[in-house]
């Protein structure tokens, strides 16, 4: 698959340029070893950032500790996940969508629709140093999941599920993951907590559906809808 390499000032196809250096992830402000790529026709969308993956030449030794995740291309969607062996966790993961057995309903059949050459496996953050403790690697995956809700294949405990079909199911709540869950929280604008918007006429559950069906970016649909003269983008009300 040809690739193109999303960094500043460099662009060939074919290969990967990794380099070390001040290239925030988009959550945390870190500052690993980083890899950007996507597939050449995938149109990335950078009001949905996705975590900078990790170098693969830094994953020695290969069974190491961190946060991953599972990405569609096509819809953006993602499933996080953490591990004490984040490519062995990986390999499962790919294994078990291939059989089509994969205990993620949602994911599977994204998977069975769009293939495996439209999705990835991504090591995002790993490390023994910083992701061997596992209420660390918890705090981080609840982190990634509650920010990205409205695109993440992940179950989540307000969703009236109980028992292993909940992803949280058996896992506890330290103070650090209830901390984090209630910043993520505080960060979420309206619109990714379903505020329905009106566009040219079209009813939309939240703007990031909006954004997904129009094609257009999430900033663009917000400055509209924030202008007073531009009737054409509009605020629902609960009860409209």
């Amino acid at each position: 698959m040809k690739m193109k390499i999303l960094q500043k000032g460099i662009s060939k196809a074919g290969q990967v340029v990794s380099r070390k250096g001040k290239c925030e992830t988009c959550l945390n402000g870190e500052t690993p070893i980083v890899t950007k790529c996507l597939p050449q026709d995938n149109d990335f969308n950078e009001d949905n950032p996705v975590p900078n993956r990790v170098n693969r030449d830094s994953m020695q030794p290969r069974k190491q500790p961190g946060i991953y995740m599972v990405r569609c291309i096509v819809n953006d969607w993602r499933y996080y996940g953490e591990s004490n062996n984040v490519s062995g966790r990986l390999s499962s993961h790919r294994c078990d969508l291939n059989r089509g057995n994969h205990g993620n309903r949602l994911l599977q059949n994204d998977f069975n629709k769009y293939g495996l050459e439209n999705f990835q496996f991504t090591p995002l953050y790993m490390g023994e140093d910083n992701w061997s403790d596992k209420a660390t690697r918890l705090a981080k995956e609840t982190e990634l999941i509650i920010r990205d809700r409205e695109i993440t294949y992940n179950v989540f405990p307000d969703q009236n599920r109980s028992g292993e079909r909940n992803a949280f199911f058996g896992r506890f709540q330290t103070e650090e993951a209830k901390r984090r869950i209630g910043d993520a929280m505080r960060g979420i604008p309206n619109d990714r907590l379903g505020r329905k918007v009106l566009i040219k006429g079209t009813t939309y559950p939240s703007i990031s559906e909006a954004s997904r069906q129009t094609k257009m970016a999430r900033k663009t649909i917000r400055a509209r809808l924030e202008d007073s003269q531009n009737e054409d983008f509009q605020y629902l009300d609960e009860a409209e």
